[in-house]
């Protein structure tokens, strides 16, 4: 049989048809983005470069934004501002322009980041704070960072610049609302048709206060200046602390503006609460209510707030805008005043870490410097000249150990001086073992040293793929816990330096962890996924999830029944670790508390936050007020079954506990006979 090979022309023809292919120019590939009139809404189609282009979906974007324009003229019209609304590109026809820019890479590269992979590559080609961008991305989802889908993302950036990432489904109202966000509108759920709110009406309206803060957009009046200003500024001139009874707190606020402020609007987590038009005042006195009520379904995930009592601390956001549309912004914490509160005391920065010292006489922060207490008059009676992410005191309290940017440090409580540098490298956590021979250092790895030679005898997780930011030592000294990035929490043989195990979590990061008194039990948290959690030492399992949220910081009671936990949005919390339930919550007035440690006696709490405050709180008198059963009546101190009967069954359980066993093992005072001499013995143990 013969062999027949394919005429040789046909291999020129190929590399030339390809060459043809490949030289073709793309119609609007991005071309003139940079250019142009500003202040005008573009639109882009995004491709990933394994997916088809669809003309239909070019089209749509076409067509949607003319709706939406309309929209805007409408509810402006509605509202009095004429039929004021936004300019897009068009193309010499007049017809809407849409710029296609095909995507570097496949959709895999863009998928799950909720569009900011897509605007990293256009902000590496195109300037995007001049104008705002309606962006396609040319795929049938978008998704964030835990696979959910959502409809569409859209961001303010600056005074005249913002964006919108939407999938290849999308509506009118989709696009009108996104659009909303870049011009500067914030969500507002006051009414579930506001444009602004998670409505599903197609149709929606703008909101009075949406309308005049468009009024002085630069995309909505083109008298506005695009020009920056001075921006106005706001000051809180009542108090932020509220009684624990209050319904309603008044926030009264001074704004000034050298322009001349147009309006000032509250907003909350649930969205925005109230606005205020001023007529072009320089300086006002402007006062709102809030109640701390609101309803939200954010990613289908509802939060609601029924009173200002359903949280010990609420953060609101304060926007001021003037009438050249120049914004200032703000944000302050409103708290209750808690009744266990005893005092505040201010360091300098953020609050890393707080610790008491063993006696509970001393308190030390490490931050911006690191700083020692005294506690019974509130005296900051040392200052080390050396900022720090971790503390830690020995086990007698007379040396104390930070770690932070300038290394690994020991210092001398009772001289004040720097006794030694372990190591120059960068250290985010510190750990003594339970007896004081050695210290664990964290960063980009986790060293082990020797306190009586001060040298280095080992070293682990050295790889440079995370960096460890808590330790904590299990009770006999043989394990310890690191917290880390990439969702890990970690176990480590203390005498062979072994990883033994790792337990996968969901956040990002593990901030803190914290061994149990006896050992059983690790709690952690790490920000956005939920916290703080608990997990079984023994089996590496998560067996409970206390709540959900942002926290930042978990530490036990000296007693292992009680954990507490420090929160983004400025709320401490108490947990019974027996039954996962909160005991109590109370407001530490800052945006994030990012420490939360014991005194050694269990009766002080103390939490540290990142505007520089550290706050003492009396946790022996809520205990205390905790230990009221059900029915509100107080148990004998020794009714340790707590069955309202004080008999031989609470002596028995008081045996068993100490490994007492036999008929007379309840004859606590060893007389020989079992009655009520015991029972006094044991209640006067339970006082």
């Amino acid at each position: 049989m013969k062999i027949r090979f394919p005429n040789p022309k046909y291999f020129l023809l190929i590399p030339v048809t390809l060459l043809i292919v490949f030289s073709m120019p793309r119609t609007n590939y991005g071309a003139n983005l940079n250019v142009g009139e500003p202040r005008t809404v573009r639109l882009i189609y995004f491709l990933p470069n394994d997916l088809p282009f669809r003309a239909d979906v070019v089209q749509k974007m076409k067509d949607e934004i003319l709706n939406v324009q309309t929209i805007y003229a409408e509810q402006m019209q509605a509202h009095g501002y004429s039929n004021k609304t936004f300019r897009f590109e068009t193309d010499a026809k007049g017809e809407p322009k849409v710029h296609r820019v095909d995507g570097q890479h496949p959709f895999a590269h863009y998928d799950n980041t909720l569009g900011w992979a897509v605007i990293e590559e256009l902000d590496q080609i195109f300037g995007l704070s001049a104008n705002v961008y309606f962006i396609v991305l040319g795929a049938e989802a978008l998704r964030q960072g835990n696979g959910q889908r959502t409809s569409g993302v859209g961001y303010r950036r600056g005074k005249n610049g913002g964006h919108v990432v939407v999938p290849n489904e999308f509506g009118s109202r989709t696009m009108a609302h996104e659009l909303g966000h870049a011009f500067g509108l914030d969500h507002d759920f006051r009414n579930d048709s506001y444009l602004m709110s998670y409505g599903g009406r197609q149709r929606s309206s703008l909101s009075a206060c949406a309308a005049e803060f468009l009024f002085v957009s630069p995309y909505f009046n083109a008298s506005i200046p695009i020009a920056g200003a001075p921006r106005p500024t706001i000051e809180l001139i009542s108090s932020p602390k509220y009684p624990l009874d209050a319904k309603s707190i008044p926030v009264r606020l001074k704004v000034k503006a050298p322009e001349g402020i147009h309006q000032v609007l509250l907003f909350s987590h649930g969205g925005l609460q109230a606005c205020r038009g001023l007529a072009g005042k320089k300086e006002a006195i402007v006062e709102f209510e809030y109640d701390g009520v609101f309803s939200i379904a954010d990613f289908n995930s509802p939060v609601n707030f029924i009173s200002l009592s359903d949280a010990a601390a609420h953060i609101i956001f304060v926007r001021a805008v003037d009438t050249d549309g120049n914004t200032g912004f703000t944000r302050f914490t409103l708290a209750e005043i808690s009744s266990p509160y005893i005092t505040t005391l201010k360091g300098t920065g953020r609050i890393r870490s707080v610790v008491f010292s063993p006696d509970g006489r001393t308190l030390a922060f490490a931050s911006d410097a690191v700083t020692l207490w005294d506690i019974a008059t509130g005296a900051n009676i040392a200052t080390f000249n050396s900022s720090a992410a971790s503390v830690a005191f020995s086990l007698d309290g007379g040396i104390l150990v930070s770690g932070g940017v300038d290394g690994l440090k020991l210092w001398d409580v009772a001289t004040r001086r720097n006794i030694a540098t372990l190591s120059q490298d960068r250290v985010l956590s510190v750990a003594f073992s339970p007896d004081g021979t050695t210290l664990a250092s964290g960063g980009y790895d986790i060293e082990l040293w020797d306190m009586s030679t001060r040298r280095n005898i080992a070293t682990m997780g050295r790889k440079g793929k995370r960096v460890f930011l808590s330790l904590s030592f299990s009770p006999d000294g043989t394990t310890l816990a690191s917290g880390s990035e990439y969702h890990e929490i970690k176990l480590w043989d203390v005498a062979t330096g072994r990883n033994i195990a790792t337990m996968v979590d969901d956040p990002p990061v593990v901030v803190s962890v914290s061994f149990s008194p006896d050992g059983t039990t690790l709690a952690a948290s790490g920000g956005f996924a939920g916290g703080p959690k608990l997990w079984d030492v023994a089996t590496r399992r998560n067996i409970a999830t206390l709540s959900q949220g942002i926290v930042l910081s978990v530490s036990f009671s000296p007693d292992g029944a009680i954990l507490a936990s420090g929160h983004w949005g400025g709320e401490v919390r108490l947990w019974d670790v027996a039954t996962g339930s909160q005991i109590e919550a109370f407001a530490h007035p800052s945006q994030q508390v990012l420490t939360v440690a014991f005194s050694p006696d269990g009766t002080t709490l103390v939490s540290g936050a990142e505007d520089g405050t550290v706050n003492l709180w009396d946790v022996g008198s809520i205990l205390t007020q905790e230990t009221e059963s059900p029915n509100g009546t107080v148990p004998l101190p020794a009714d340790v079954n707590k069955d309202g009967i004080v008999n031989i069954q609470d002596l028995v359980l008081v045996a068993s506990s100490f490994g007492q066993t036999g008929e007379n093992a309840a004859d606590v005072n060893g007389d020989g006979v079992v009655n009520i001499q015991d029972l006094v013995l044991v209640a006067g143990a339970f006082k």
